[in-house]
């Protein structure tokens, strides 16, 4: 039985609780899903705002970048 765990979990833990385990890995695919969405608008909203120094503007859309790519990652 494979399934595609985002952590290595030993299968005989899963069995004891398995509606547990599934829904923590929900969880956890809705909140890598809502990063991936909304970087984009914290990035955009940096960007715009005038009175942020260009290197902090940088450093946010980096930083959001990096953790988009980590979140597709998993």
């Amino acid at each position: 039985m494979v399934r595609p765990h985002l952590v290595k979990i030993n299968l005989t833990d899963i069995s004891r609780a398995p509606a547990l385990f599934y829904s923590i890995f929900a969880v956890e695919m809705f909140l890598n899903v809502v990063v991936v969405l909304t970087i984009p608008f914290l990035i955009i909203a940096v960007h715009r705002a005038g009175v942020i120094h260009p290197n902090f503007r940088w450093q946010v859309a980096l930083s959001g970048l990096y953790f988009t790519i980590a979140a597709l990652a998993r």
